[in-house]
């Protein structure tokens, strides 16, 4: 039996070193972490997605689409408090098609908002 669990245990530490020494420089590095301010923005290099932090109704939210044209593609708009997903209808109209509370409940929308900016409000 003590055979068997040292036999067990070598060819574990055998696996464990050759997984290590086939992916060397596979460990995670470490994320930095950016403080950003109203009025900042990022971008995701490589993915095309923009995001801006900015206040609306009195709340802080981050603002993230795709780059170049709005027309047919979706934003969130999210705070500490609310997430909502709107779907562009041009540059500056957007319809909301989702709203949720953080750790609350949720809803699937339906209207269109008049401008980016509502869709930053909720549904309609």
């Amino acid at each position: 039996m003590k055979r068997v669990l040292l036999l067990a245990g070598l060819l574990g530490l055998a696996a464990f070193t050759a997984t290590a020494l086939a992916s060397p420089g596979q460990i995670a590095p470490t994320p930095t972490q950016h403080a950003l301010s109203v009025g900042d923005s990022f971008v995701v290099p490589g993915a095309k997605i923009g995001c801006e932090v900015t206040r609306r109704g009195g709340s802080v939210l981050v603002e993230c689409r795709r780059a170049g044209k709005a027309k047919g593609t979706y934003g969130t708009f999210f705070s500490s408090k609310t997430v909502r997903v709107a779907k562009f209808q041009s540059s500056r109209t957007a319809q909301v098609v989702f709203t949720a509370k953080q750790r609350g409940k949720w809803r699937v929308c339906g209207g269109q908002a008049s401008t980016a900016r509502v869709a930053a409000q909720g549904c309609p």
